[in-house]
């Protein structure tokens, strides 16, 4: 195997270092219970989607889309407060909360690649059963996220959504279409490894996924974030 070949790697940031970093901000922002910690959470995590996607557009269409669920959310705990609780800001807690999430996970669902993940984590020497249904599942996520796109094209197209806040009052009917989706793509996946005859118990790695200097950095700046936002 040439050196080119083991040096070169497709995914914006090592699989194993962009799991960590989203899930120290992921549970660093449900923990934080100050709207200042948790809005440095949320622009860590977007800082860290910036890195993975590149296309700011892209990262804003999804802020907005998540925008009514976090809205919705913060809603329910108003009314949950109104009715004798004393903390209202709680609302706003749980939106920036919301928004976080999404911002991290773009970083895995945007700048790691599927196949790369399971190497990296069989590389690892976790379970060969493990690694790939953590490479299928980032695949299905991301054809979940592409059919979500054509999901609610068509329900709008039928006058189901057509307000913004339609995505939170419908949710079950977005959510039955979407895992109709989901399913069906599942079993296409399926179908393609079993005529390839893959055996998850005893596949292998072609190849090792490197390291950079640059997933170090990555993830000092979710550990310092995480730091800074407890001192807050």
């Amino acid at each position: 195997m040439s050196s080119d070949l083991m040096a070169s790697r497709r995914s914006a940031v090592h699989p194993i270092v962009a799991s960590i970093a989203v899930a120290l901000l992921a549970g660093a922002v449900t923990l934080e219970r100050e709207i200042g910690g948790s809005l440095i959470i949320a622009l860590a995590s977007l800082v860290l989607a910036l890195l993975a996607v590149r296309r700011p557009s892209l990262i804003a269409t999804w802020a907005i889309r998540f925008l009514p669920m976090g809205l919705g959310l913060g809603l329910g705990a108003f009314a949950f407060l109104a009715s004798g609780g004393r903390e209202p800001w709680l609302v706003a807690l749980l939106l920036v909360r919301v928004e976080a999430m999404v911002m991290g996970s773009m970083l895995l669902a945007y700048g790691v690649e599927s196949w790369e993940l399971a190497y990296s984590l069989r590389s690892a020497g976790l379970p060969g059963w493990f690694s790939a249904s953590l490479g299928i599942a980032h695949v299905l996520l991301r054809r979940s996220l592409r059919a979500l796109e054509d999901v609610m094209a068509a329900l709008r197209s039928k006058g189901v959504i057509s307000s913004p806040l339609h995505p939170v009052t419908r949710l079950g009917v977005l959510v039955r279409a979407l895992v109709a989706e989901s399913l069906s793509s599942a079993e296409k996946v399926s179908v393609a490894l079993e005529a390839r005859g893959f055996d998850p118990q005893t596949w292998r790695p072609l190849r090792r996924v490197p390291f950079r200097r640059s997933d170090a950095l990555v993830l000092a700046f979710a550990i310092s974030v995480v730091l800074l936002s407890a001192l807050l």
